[in-house]
C-alpha cells in the first residue's frame, strides 16, 4: 500500500539513447557532462567561501550557512570572505579541532541546521590522500561542502 503512489526514476531524456538513434561517444560524454553541470549550478549570484585549513580548500558554505557555522560555537571564523578554523585551532592537532568542530556541529543540529545525525565521523581533506584537517559529523558533511571520496 505505501508504495502504491511511488514510480521508478526518470532517466534523463538527454542522454538516453536507443537502438534507432545511437548517439556516438563523445557526444554522449558531452551531454553527460551537461547534465552534471546543471546539478552543480547553483544559479546566478551565489557565492560560496572557501572552507581554508592549513592553507588548503577542504570545503565551500552558501555565505548564510557560514555565518551560521560561525556564530555557533568558537571553531570557525569568517575572514575577508573565507571560512577559517579559529585561530586557536590551526595549530591544534586532529583531535582537538574534531573535538571543538563536534560542539558547534552539535549546536546547530540543536538549532535544526544539520539534521539525519548519523553518529558517524567523516575526515575532510583537501585531496584524497591527504591527512584530515579535522572530522565531522556525516549529516553536517555536504553543509560544509566537503569532498567525499568512497
Amino acid at each position: 500500500a505505501l508504495t502504491a503512489g511511488l514510480k521508478p526514476p526518470q532517466r534523463s531524456k538527454a542522454i538516453r539513447t536507443t537502438a534507432r538513434s545511437a548517439a556516438q561517444p563523445a557526444d554522449l560524454c558531452a551531454q553527460l557532462l551537461n547534465e552534471v553541470n546543471k546539478c552543480n549550478d547553483l544559479g546566478d549570484g551565489v557565492a560560496l567561501l572557501p572552507l581554508i585549513v592549513d592553507g588548503h580548500k577542504v570545503g565551500e558554505l552558501r555565505p548564510e550557512l557560514a555565518k551560521a557555522v560561525a556564530d555557533a560555537g568558537t571553531a570557525f571564523r569568517i575572514d575577508a570572505g573565507v571560512v577559517r578554523l579559529d585561530a586557536a585551532l590551526e595549530a591544534a592537532d586532529e583531535p582537538a579541532r574534531t573535538e571543538a568542530v563536534a560542539t558547534c556541529i552539535d549546536r546547530l543540529a540543536k538549532d535544526g541546521v544539520v539534521t539525519g545525525w548519523r553518529d558517524e565521523l567523516l575526515p575532510v581533506v583537501a585531496s584524497y590522500s591527504a591527512a584530515p584537517a579535522f572530522r565531522v559529523e556525516r549529516a553536517a558533511y555536504p553543509l560544509l561542502g566537503a569532498k567525499g571520496y568512497g
